[in-house]
C-alpha cells in the first residue's frame, strides 16, 4: 500500500528543494530520502517544485557547434581508417557499436568519398 502525500510532505519537499537551489540530490539528503523518492514526490505533486527554482531538463540538446565539430572528427577518422568502423572508433575513443549506431541513426553521415564496408557474409 502506498502512502499519499500530505500537504506537510509537499511543503517540506518544496522548502528542501528551495534551500538546495533546485538540486534534488542535496534536497534528498536534507530530507533523509533518496533522490528518486524526491523526484517521485515532484512528479506526483508538481506544486512541490518551488516556482523560483529553475527546472533543468534531464537531456539538454547538444550545441550545433559541438555536433558539427564531432562530425568532422568522425569523418576524418573514417577516411583515415579507409572505412573500417572498428579502427575509426578506436581512434575516436569510443566503441565500435556506438560509432556504428551513430552512423545508422544518422547522427553522423557516412562520408561520400569513403567506400562503405560490405555487410557480413558478403564477399567481393
Amino acid at each position: 500500500m502506498t502512502r499519499r502525500l500530505t500537504t506537510a510532505d509537499i511543503d517540506t519537499t518544496r522548502e528542501a528543494i528551495r534551500a538546495a537551489g533546485g538540486n534534488l540530490g542535496r534536497a534528498a539528503k536534507a530530507l533523509g530520502l533518496t533522490r528518486t523518492a524526491v523526484s517521485k514526490r515532484v512528479a506526483c505533486a508538481p506544486e512541490a517544485w518551488p516556482a523560483e527554482c529553475e527546472r533543468l531538463s534531464p537531456r539538454r540538446p547538444i550545441d550545433p557547434v559541438i555536433r558539427s565539430t564531432e562530425a568532422v572528427h568522425v569523418e576524418a577518422a573514417l577516411r583515415a581508417s579507409g572505412g573500417n568502423i572498428a579502427k575509426a572508433a578506436h581512434a575516436l575513443g569510443m566503441s565500435r557499436a556506438r560509432l556504428h549506431w551513430r552512423i545508422a541513426k544518422g547522427v553522423h553521415p557516412w562520408p561520400d568519398d569513403v567506400p562503405r564496408p560490405l555487410p557480413r557474409g558478403v564477399r567481393s
